[in-house]
């Protein structure tokens, strides 16, 4: 249907796919901006509010005491489970659809650095297959903690850090990417399966329908790491 030049969706569409597009569709709302939001939110509860802004206050000397947890393994399973089983992200990988499909089976005793090609512009691939339980990474290697990377900047935004730690993410730099390599991981996990999408930022600039193209050359430092750590 279209009016105006602007093209609807018929109203035949089944409430399933509707709320799969609306899931996206909040994401791709929220995360490319997502800085910008937790900045906003925070000054509106600090200066427009009574009693709230003392609870912000509160949340900042949280801050102060939770600030390198994303170079150190990122929040444990207690704080994330609910929040990467949830129905939205259920949505979110039926509406393009996700699918992970696993071609070998690795030892859950080690510890591994997953690579991903190509960053896309927001990376839902990776942010489905393995920021969530939807697609059942953890079911498809078993006994492995498993990490993905983003920039580091998110986790130092008030309120919207909350969000990557909930899927269980860390901070993309050396520090944390050499802590999840070498560090042991907490019962039940014993092994780590680290995700880093190599690319980065930069590489998101190269997207293009049809087209891989990957940032490797300036960004090596991941094979000394994996190197190092065996």
């Amino acid at each position: 249907m279209e009016i105006l030049g602007v093209k609807f969706a018929p109203l035949n569409i089944p409430l399933e796919r509707r709320l799969q597009t609306l899931a996206v569709a909040i994401w791709v709302f929220i995360t490319p901006f997502g800085d910008l939001w937790g900045y906003i939110a925070t000054a509106y509860l600090l200066f427009y509010t009574q009693t709230i802004r003392y609870f912000v206050l509160l949340y900042f000397l949280w801050m102060y005491y939770d600030w390198d947890t994303c170079d150190h393994g990122g929040r444990s399973d207690w704080w994330i489970d609910m929040f990467r089983k949830s129905v939205f992200w259920r949505y979110f990988c039926g509406y393009f659809p996700l699918k992970l499909v696993k071609t070998v089976d690795l030892d859950p005793t080690k510890s591994y650095l997953f690579i991903s090609v190509p960053h896309g512009i927001l990376s839902m691939g990776v942010m489905g297959s393995f920021g969530t339980d939807v697609l059942g990474c953890r079911k498809l290697f078993p006994g492995l903690d498993i990490r993905a990377i983003t920039l580091d900047q998110h986790f130092k935004i008030p309120l919207f850090r909350e969000y990557p730690y909930l899927l269980g993410c860390c901070a993309a730099n050396a520090k944390s990417v050499e802590y999840l390599l070498s560090t042991p991981p907490k019962n039940p996990y014993t092994g780590r399966a680290t995700v880093l999408i190599v690319g980065g930022a930069s590489e998101s600039m190269e997207s293009t329908p049809g087209t891989y193209r990957t940032i490797v050359k300036r960004r090596k430092g991941f094979v000394k790491l994996a190197l190092k750590h065996g």
